[in-house]
């Protein structure tokens, strides 16, 4: 009698596969990414201070001003991307629950 071949992972209740290892290795990118953009994002931070310290009054008001600005700018456009992808995956679960995904 041929054996039935294996999934990937384990098999959830409806015939859902779970990848255990992958998600793992999802979770540990992410982590390290994360640790990654906090200890540069600090770095940079420091070097900005230092730069301001440097700076007469006016010109670092102005060098200040200009950093939050594109700070800001940035934040907007990963959270529009956050957003994006989140929207993203909600079509493809709509699209998988109503066979679509196959």
């Amino acid at each position: 009698m041929a054996k039935a071949p294996r999934s990937p992972g384990r098999v959830r209740a409806g015939g859902i596969p779970q990848y255990d290892g992958v998600v793992q290795l999802i979770r540990f990118v992410f982590l390290a990414v994360t640790v990654l953009v906090t200890a540069t994002g600090y770095i940079q931070e420091g070097r900005r201070l230092n730069r301001i310290r440097e700076l007469p009054g006016r010109a670092a008001l102005a060098h200040y001003e200009r950093g939050r600005a594109r700070g800001e700018r940035m934040m907007w456009a990963v959270a529009l991307a956050l957003a994006a992808g989140a929207l993203y995956s909600v079509y493809l679960v709509w699209a998988a629950s109503r066979g679509g995904g196959q």
